[in-house]
């Protein structure tokens, strides 16, 4: 199946399953390439965009970045034979040029040990921690990459469990989307079940409940700068995707 962000959000709205409003405000960063979709398994089926903040202020902590996103991978390749687990990543900056990978089975159907080969392990060359934080354009990204999974999912009458995850040391800088209008988009997904959990990890010296608060996300883990607190959010993240979906 082929369809693009902008016409899978069209289709949520003529579906009934999103507000023109709401829509709209995701449209402004949607996508007009198609994108291919790979078939839903399982009679549930959990999703994980993973977004990664790529800011200058990452540098210090970019090996524990690397190594947090592969073991997440692994953790998540754990309970791959009892749950169908669909994967995305974004990297940001002060903006998004293109998603790190497009949502795709996390595990090889030839071996449920493995990841799919379409899947991205960071490393040092796709992982160069530089610019500004636009935190709020790119939850908006993630709803937009979301939003064609979601009208497949309707039209295959496919049970899904969508999560985002979002990791940054900092706070917003650069996005064009305000703090209000992302409430409004959040408030409405969660609510609509469009998005099952949106996870916070704030991993600098700002207040993320605050921040959370002002965004419409309850789900916060708060840490500091080091390695360890990275594995434990990761470690976080792979537990709500695998308990949300028995």
């Amino acid at each position: 199946m082929l369809i693009s962000e902008k016409q899978a959000l069209s289709q949520l709205v003529a579906l009934g399953l999103m507000e023109p409003e709401i829509a709209d405000i995701i449209e402004t960063l949607a996508k007009d390439k198609p994108a291919h979709l790979e078939p839903l398994e399982g009679v549930i089926t959990s999703l994980l965009i993973l977004l990664l903040d790529k800011s200058s202020s990452m540098k210090p902590l970019k090996q524990a970045m690397i190594d947090g996103q592969h073991h997440l991978i692994n953790s998540l390749l754990g309970a791959a034979s009892r749950i169908d687990i669909y994967f995305g990543q974004i990297l940001f900056n002060h903006k998004v040029e293109e998603y790190f990978q497009d949502m795709v089975p996390l595990r090889d159907p030839s071996d449920s040990r493995r990841a799919h080969p379409k899947v991205k392990l960071l490393d040092c060359n796709s992982y160069n921690p530089q610019g500004g934080t636009a935190l709020y354009d790119t939850i908006v990204h993630a709803l937009a990459m979301l939003s064609p999974q979601l009208v497949y999912a309707e039209e295959m009458g496919q049970q899904i469990m969508p999560h985002i995850a979002v990791i940054t040391d900092g706070k917003d800088e650069h996005s064009k989307t305000k703090p209000e209008t992302l409430k409004k988009v959040i408030d409405f997904v969660l609510e609509a079940g469009i998005t099952h959990r949106i996870t916070l990890v704030g991993l600098g010296n700002y207040d993320y409940k605050a921040i959370g608060e002002l965004i419409g996300i309850e789900h916060i883990i708060e840490g500091t700068a080091d390695p360890k607190e990275i594995r434990r959010a990761m470690d976080l993240i792979s537990s709500h995707v695998i308990e949300d979906s028995l």
